[in-house]
């Protein structure tokens, strides 16, 4: 998981989704998963305040809490586009929606991950913690093609996360 943590250190043009708190937690776990350095418990504090802060966002998997922010992100990407941004642009920010999306699916394996670190006198207590929900699809791709499409940050009219349609 500390490939996701270094990855999240390179985005360029959603670079400002860092300082939200739920993907800052997750950052934080996938740093702190498999370290060496961290304890139990560190680990475990971890894992439980990703999942406190994304169901206190009001939503139930890094995906739709990720979608949010691109669809109303008024930040680099969206005034680089206003101004004329081009292919680079583009390019850079379907990047930093790949390495969205990674975070998103590792962190539905975090549970497991967490497991196979803990010693085993505390495995208990983390088997009955509730998983962070991976999506069901991989929605960011949407999000890809929507830059292509429009050369901004919002989704086609009607397209929902996961491709379904809906208000």
């Amino acid at each position: 998981m500390s490939i996701i943590y270094t990855a999240l250190r390179s985005l360029t043009v959603y670079r400002d989704i860092l300082s939200e708190p739920v993907i800052d937690s997750a950052a934080g776990l996938c740093g702190t998963i498999d370290s060496s350095c961290a304890s139990d418990e560190e680990r475990i504090d971890a894992y439980c305040e990703v999942y406190h802060r994304l169901i206190g966002s009001g939503h139930k998997d890094l995906a739709g809490y990720i979608e949010e922010y691109l669809r109303y992100d008024e930040g680099a990407y969206p005034a680089a586009v206003a101004s004329g941004g081009g292919k680079q642009l583009r390019a850079a920010a379907r990047r930093d929606i790949d390495i969205l999306g990674r975070l998103e699916q590792g962190c539905g394996e975090m549970k497991s991950l967490l497991l196979e670190t803990l010693s085993p006198r505390l495995r208990d207590i983390v088997d009955d913690l509730p998983e962070i929900e991976a999506a069901k699809c991989r929605a960011l791709r949407v999000w890809s093609r929507a830059i292509d499409v429009r050369a901004g940050a919002s989704l086609p009219e009607g397209v929902r996360l996961c491709g379904t349609s809906g208000a």
